[in-house]
């Protein structure tokens, strides 16, 4: 029985490990032999992919404007089961955004609005911060901070449930 064994990893290392220990892997192959098959089995699930994306884009809009989030998956999820109840808007449609960008982005801070709607309103506030002039900070989040109230409001998305609840809006 070999008690040393030796393996080239991904930069033509040799790398030795025991054959009764713990044995070494590369990152590249645990992302084939566990990660891949994961994520293959997430995303099968239309609804746990769209959550998934979802929450990934918030949590990038949430960095990208400096905002704090406390928004879970299983605070989209039931977003998303309204959405999903609903035949006037598909979920592939929709992104969420906060409402107000002093307050942390939560279950009761966010809005519904359209994709195409947050790709506009966030080339907006890049051309706004491109345009800002650097003594002028404090005054350019104020500015910031009314335009995409503003914005964000006049584009809510309000989806009815059809199911037990008759009415109740999500925003």
């Amino acid at each position: 029985m070999n008690i040393v064994s030796c393996a080239k990893n991904n930069a033509n290392h040799i790398v030795f490990y025991f054959v009764l220990l713990h044995r070494y892997i590369c990152k590249k192959d645990l992302w084939i032999r566990v990660g891949k098959k994961s994520r293959h089995a997430r995303h099968s699930d239309i609804f746990k992919k769209s959550s998934d994306l979802l929450w990934t884009n918030c949590w990038k809009l949430s960095k990208f404007l400096g905002v704090v989030m406390t928004l879970t998956l299983n605070d989209l999820k039931t977003i998303l089961h309204k959405v999903q109840d609903s035949p006037e808007i598909a979920m592939d449609q929709i992104a969420i955004v906060p409402t107000e960008l002093s307050n942390t982005f939560c279950s009761e801070n966010c809005t519904l609005i359209l994709k195409s709607s947050k790709q506009k309103l966030v080339a907006n506030v890049r051309k706004m911060q491109k345009s800002m002039d650097s003594a002028d900070t404090d005054q350019f989040i104020i500015q910031r901070n009314q335009f995409w109230l503003k914005e964000v409001s006049a584009q809510a998305v309000s989806v009815t449930q059809n199911s037990s609840a008759a009415g109740e809006p999500v925003q």
